[in-house]
């Protein structure tokens, strides 16, 4: 991870499932503001996703695709190494979030959790 730019990177990794991704990318979008970053880790046979997260014209979305085969555990570490949020959380990618996801964590950085 670099510097903080965010305060929350919500990081999700997929391996064939775009549908399931890009619609827990807009729910995302939706509940959220700014200061939180969406990691999309894709390790598909192919990136069609890439055309779907670009068609969101979304600054805060950020999209890597690697087109060799990772392991799990691998493609949750790439995802990370592309966050750029103080604080940092991985969803599944059908997954999604409650709004209260932002005021959580700012209350976890007024109170100085890590």
């Amino acid at each position: 991870m670099s510097d903080a730019n965010y305060l929350l990177s919500v990081i999700i990794p997929t391996r064939n499932r775009q549908v399931y991704a890009i619609q827990a990318v807009k729910q995302i979008l939706r509940v959220t503001d700014e200061n939180t970053q969406i990691v999309v880790q894709d390790n598909s046979d192919e990136p069609s996703l890439m055309g779907m997260i670009e068609e969101l014209n979304e600054q805060r979305v950020v999209y890597n695709y690697s087109n060799k085969v990772l392991a799990t555990v691998d493609n949750f570490e790439e995802g990370a190494l592309l966050a750029k949020g103080e604080y940092v959380t991985f969803i599944g990618d059908d997954d999604g979030i409650l709004p209260s996801i932002t005021s959580i964590v700012r209350y976890a950085k007024k109170e100085g959790y890590d």
